[in-house]
């Protein structure tokens, strides 16, 4: 616990704005949600106990640790952890099933047994053909977050729309490790699910309803991300072969992200 809040964990998929929203909640006081720790989302065949859980470079200070040292060193500096739900999770096949030879990681058995941890606020993209587009973007620029108006140019460029990878992205990673996080949390642990778009829309009401959420008395404070939004065009402007994607996505549940 920090300042006075009890630690919870803001869970996501990659582009789905987690980053924004961890910087909209980090502007106020009583309120310090960690940086992405973790890189791995499985892991290897020799994996052992939760060791090869790799973190990235400039997380340096939880290298060679086991993740449960790795949480109890990131929770007496912050009340929040950041991962992205795949990360609780061992290698999955095409089917959504664990991949056979390959360890399940701890982190996930962890988050069930830790009594300390018991608020899950869910981050969730309703537009699924905008979280594909920015993820095929930032795959070639490779930039994930952007603060420089500068450099939110080289965001500038239009994408090949290929249905094979926007299934694949959506249907089993996106909602496959969806689904087994609902499946082990939403019963157990309290879950707060909110939409990238509706922060968007309003900041402030959003983030006062996570405020109730953690407990936390509300105030005026004004709630500020540093990150730019990435994406402000229309699909059709983004999207080189929009036709194709059109007829694709046409009499699907995605049809209606055409038009955005």
């Amino acid at each position: 616990m920090t300042n006075g809040v009890e630690d919870f964990v803001l869970v996501s998929m990659p582009r789905n704005g987690t980053h924004y929203l961890r910087h909209l909640l980090n502007s106020h006081p009583d309120i310090s949600i960690s940086p992405e720790i973790f890189i791995a989302m499985f892991l290897s065949k020799d994996g052992n106990g939760g060791r090869n859980l790799t973190v990235w470079k400039n997380q340096g200070e939880y290298s060679d640790l086991t993740t449960r040292n790795i949480l109890d060193k990131v929770y007496q500096k912050h009340n929040g952890l950041l991962i992205h739900a795949y990360q609780t999770r061992s290698k999955l096949d095409g089917a959504g099933n664990p991949e056979p030879g390959y360890k399940h990681n701890d982190l996930w058995d962890i988050f069930q047994r830790d009594r300390r941890i018991d608020k899950f606020i869910y981050l969730k993209r309703r537009n699924a053909l905008q979280v594909y587009v920015s993820q095929v973007k930032a795959n070639k620029h490779r930039r994930w977050q952007m603060y420089d108006p500068d450099v939110l140019k080289e965001n500038d460029f239009k994408i090949e729309f290929n249905a094979k990878r926007f299934y694949g992205y959506t249907k089993y990673f996106q909602e496959k490790h969806e689904f087994n996080f609902k499946r082990r949390f939403c019963i157990r642990k309290k879950v707060l699910k909110v939409y990238y778009e509706d922060i968007v829309n309003d900041p402030q009401a959003q983030c006062q309803k996570m405020l109730t959420f953690l407990g936390i008395k509300h105030n005026d404070h004004k709630f500020k991300s540093l990150t730019l939004k990435q994406e402000k065009k229309k699909m059709r402007e983004v999207i080189s072969n929009f036709d194709e994607a059109y007829r694709t996505l046409k009499g699907t549940e995605y049809e209606q992200f055409l038009d955005t």
